[in-house]
């Protein structure tokens, strides 16, 4: 719509500069050599102003044509810089949540192994055990970019929240510690561990696969 509007109004400027000239060649051949009758005087003034009449508009007509053009080309390489971006912020977020999410499932099973042993020693547990991965508060707003991944990435962050609060109890109980409380936490974290290699490894190949098609 917009590419048939400026060639329609480049053809209305050809047309009038084309008018413009036509009169100016006529003029000047029949005032030169004398053909025409000459039944008055030349009025050059109200020649000059004519001139400058269609002149004006042709400029009045070029000039918010020529306007608008630049606009429409600045528009479009706004947009691809804003795609380029876009595409930019969703690589550099597959690579972090793959990190996070890595991390995250790598405590699941370290804690698992650990509760196989039924004598966890609490005082050697690393104290940044299910702490929340910065990456996952950064990019939490920006999730939807990466699709259906996102959204498992949130649910995941949803199961971490759960994990790391019953995790707290967990830390704080004294032995003999309730068997339906270590079997709900044991639970919590298989399921995470479970959720985190599969989405671990998804986005493993969503990061690789694109590079790949990008390497074609």
């Amino acid at each position: 719509m917009q590419a048939s509007n400026g060639s329609g109004r480049g053809a209305i400027v050809l047309t009038v500069f084309g008018f413009a000239f036509g009169i100016l060649s006529a003029w000047g051949l029949f005032y030169f050599w004398g053909t025409a009758p000459p039944t008055k005087p030349v009025d050059l003034p109200a020649w000059t102003q004519a001139i400058g009449s269609i002149l004006a508009i042709g400029i009045a007509v070029y000039v918010p044509w020529r306007q608008r053009s630049y606009q429409i080309a600045d528009t479009r390489k706004q947009e691809e810089l804003d795609r380029f971006k876009e595409g930019e912020l969703i690589r550099i977020m597959r690579v972090a949540m793959f990190q996070s999410v890595d991390a995250f499932t790598a405590h699941c099973e370290f804690m698992l192994r650990e509760l196989e042993n039924k004598t966890v020693d609490r005082t050697k547990l690393p104290a940044t055990l299910f702490l929340r991965p910065h990456e996952f508060d950064q990019f939490r707003m920006q999730l939807h970019l990466i699709g259906a991944l996102g959204h498992r990435v949130n649910n995941l962050i949803a199961n971490q929240d759960v994990i790391r609060g019953l995790h707290g109890e967990f830390m704080r109980l004294l032995y003999p510690m309730p068997a339906q409380f270590l079997a709900m936490y044991t639970s919590e974290i298989e399921f995470g561990a479970e959720a985190g290699r599969k989405l671990r490894k998804d986005i493993h190949d969503s990061i690789y696969g694109e590079d790949k098609i990008g390497r074609k």
